[in-house]
């Protein structure tokens, strides 16, 4: 029951992340640290989100290790 819930959360959040990304098209300048990268704000917000993503995986991964 509890991993149907998180596969359902899990969805829901992939689905409006993707209407965020896809409504979010406009140029806009990101500073890393002495770089600075114009890009498509929905490129911006797909990078934030697999990074968030793939850091969430990977805890984890780590923490399931240890059990």
């Amino acid at each position: 029951m509890m991993k149907n819930a998180k596969q359902i959360a899990a969805l829901v959040a992939g689905i409006i992340a993707i209407i965020v990304i896809v409504q979010n098209t406009a140029t806009v300048e990101t500073h890393i640290l002495w770089i600075t990268i114009s890009m498509p704000r929905a490129v911006l917000l797909a990078l934030t989100f697999a990074l968030g993503v793939l850091s969430g995986i990977l805890f984890t991964m780590r923490r399931s290790k240890k059990q």
